[in-house]
Parts: structure tokens; C-alpha cells; sequence
């Protein structure tokens, strides 16, 4: 069966009930699932809107199995999302850049991607944005922490 990769956000304020949310569906939908904390790494959005200073998402990655193909896999987590509440953002070429986003405009309630599949890279600039590397290093990582972190803080 093929591995997979799955990031995971949320930038609402009942974002963390909504990542949790995510874990269950995917783990009905995957075998075999390991999952970063939904709480742990919080980032900047990336793409090519403009959002207001200090805006964040709460990101996770889980990987995970399954027989599903890259593309019923996907329509799977797209229905998902549009359940949830997710509204489409519009397409890059229709999006004034100058301009900031309105509060509403702004809301990801889940978002759902498939990062790889079977050992493939299948969104290249996520696969590369911090947070989801933070996400990766932290399932390789058995105390959960990030590398670089200091063992006994305080």
C-alpha cells in the first residue's frame, strides 16, 4: 500500500477542535497513521494572498497508508473540507495583490493536502514551507520535540 503525506491547517479560532477533527478523518480514511500534535507548530500562511501582520495558521502532517488513488484520495479530503465549511479562495491570477484580505476572505476553516504519495512529491512548495518540514522532523522525532529545542526549558 502507499505511504502518503498529508499537511493539515486551520486559522480559525476553534482551530485546534478542527485539526482534531482532521486526525479522526484521516484515520478512517488511512491506515497506519502517525500524526504531529495539532498544537505544536503554528506558521505564517504561505501563498500568494496578502495577510494582515501576525495572522497564523496551526499546521500538522500526518502520513499514513492506504489503496486509495492520489486523486480519489484527494477528492476525498476536498469533500471534507467543503463539509467542514471550507470556501474556495480564489485562483492567483483573479487576486489583487496590493490589497489585504478581509477577515472572511481570510478564513481556512480545515485545509487538507496531499504533500506525497507513494514516495512521489506532489506539492513541491509545501513539501518546502517550514511548517511543514517542522511537521516531518517532529515524526521523526520520538520525544516530539524540534530539533534544536532545549531539553529542560526554563
Amino acid at each position: 500500500m502507499p505511504e502518503v503525506t498529508v499537511s493539515i491547517g486551520s486559522n480559525v479560532a476553534t482551530r485546534s477542535e478542527e485539526l482534531s477533527r482532521a486526525f479522526l478523518f484521516l484515520r478512517h480514511l488511512l491506515e497506519d497513521t502517525h500524526e504531529t500534535p495539532p498544537y505544536v507548530t503554528e506558521a505564517e500562511p504561505i501563498g500568494p494572498r496578502r495577510f494582515p501582520e501576525g495572522f497564523t495558521y496551526l499546521n500538522a502532517v500526518v502520513t499514513g497508508r492506504t489503496d486509495l488513488t492520489p486523486e480519489a484520495l484527494q477528492m476525498r479530503m476536498k469533500a471534507y473540507e467543503r463539509r467542514r465549511g471550507r470556501k474556495p479562495h480564489p485562483e492567483p491570477a483573479q487576486v489583487n495583490h496590493s490589497e489585504v484580505l478581509q477577515p472572511e476572505e481570510m478564513e481556512v476553516i480545515i485545509d487538507l493536502d496531499l504533500v506525497s504519495y507513494d514516495g512521489r512529491i506532489l506539492k513541491p512548495s509545501e513539501a518546502a514551507s517550514a511548517h511543514f518540514q517542522r511537521g516531518l522532523a517532529m515524526l521523526s522525532n520520538p520525544q516530539g520535540r524540534f530539533p534544536g529545542e532545549d531539553l529542560h526549558p526554563g
